[in-house]
């Protein structure tokens, strides 16, 4: 049983899912097709920002590290 609910925890770690609860919200309140566009759009982008995001934070380390080696 616990191994069922950790694959659904994992589900929902770092807001992986959170289009989800938008969409629920949404269908709730009636939410205009312009706000559907941009959550799209949203979704649609997330995933080419963490590729940037990882390559600029090892190219950072690379950065820390020449730097702490020259400065001895």
């Amino acid at each position: 049983m616990k191994k069922d609910f950790k694959k659904i925890g994992f589900l929902w770690k770092e807001g992986g899912n959170m289009w989800l609860l938008v969409l629920l919200l949404s269908i709730q309140f009636q939410m205009p097709t312009w706000y559907w566009i941009i959550v799209t759009i949203i979704v649609l982008i997330r995933p080419f920002v963490w590729i940037i995001e990882k390559y600029l934070e090892k190219e950072i380390e690379k950065s820390i590290k020449k730097a702490e080696e020259n400065s001895y």
